[in-house]
């Protein structure tokens, strides 16, 4: 059981990390390749956590909320859903729960709701900083005595966060501003 939830902890979390660097590298129109390897890499992450460590219902409405709310906006983040898919039907789904996985994805779903500026109730403040489905994992834990799910989504969360101090630091926004300038430079040569 320990090395289950270790092995959680640690998959979790790659995904979670590799999963906001893909983002920072897409949002701030950076043009790199590592972009498409860490695609693969959380999309993998996701697979073993769906089907080897037996989490598909959180991950499936995790992805599922993903399509819904067109997060799944560019190439990287296409070949992530791809990865994940194949993986997980590779792996395959030994536990799967239709009402968990409903209840998941209504959470998931709404953490992608855009809040607009100025809200200060305690729901918005939730909702903007992504944190209902983390809380109802613990509810579920809390419940039904099921902490992996929790565990798993807790660890994606910290190291999702943690990626984006990383691309802050890799990708500072004066190295982000000049590959602008020479993305717009080499626009205009060739009209």
């Amino acid at each position: 059981m320990v090395d289950t939830i270790f092995a959680i902890v640690i998959v979790s979390a790659i995904a979670g990390f590799f999963a906001k660097l893909t983002d920072e590298i897409e949002d701030r129109g950076i043009k790199s390749k590592i972009g498409y390897l860490f695609a693969l890499i959380y999309g993998a992450a996701g697979a073993y956590l769906a089907g080897a460590l037996q989490l598909a219902t959180l991950w499936i409405a995790t992805a599922s909320a993903n399509v819904l709310a067109r997060k799944i906006d560019c190439k990287m983040h296409a070949l992530a859903l791809v990865v994940f898919v194949l993986g997980t039907l590779a792996f395959g789904i030994t536990t799967f729960s239709i009402p968990l996985f409903m209840f998941f994805l209504f959470f998931a779903a709404l953490d992608e709701v855009h809040v607009p500026a100025g809200k200060t109730d305690l729901v918005s403040g939730i909702i903007s900083r992504r944190l209902t489905l983390v809380i109802m994992c613990l509810a579920v834990a809390l419940v039904f005595g099921v902490w992996e799910f929790f565990v798993s989504i807790l660890s994606f969360d910290v190291a999702y966060f943690v990626g984006e101090k990383a691309g802050w630091k890799l990708y500072p926004a004066k190295k982000v501003e000049a590959q602008k300038k020479v993305k717009k430079a080499s626009r205009k040569k060739r009209k």
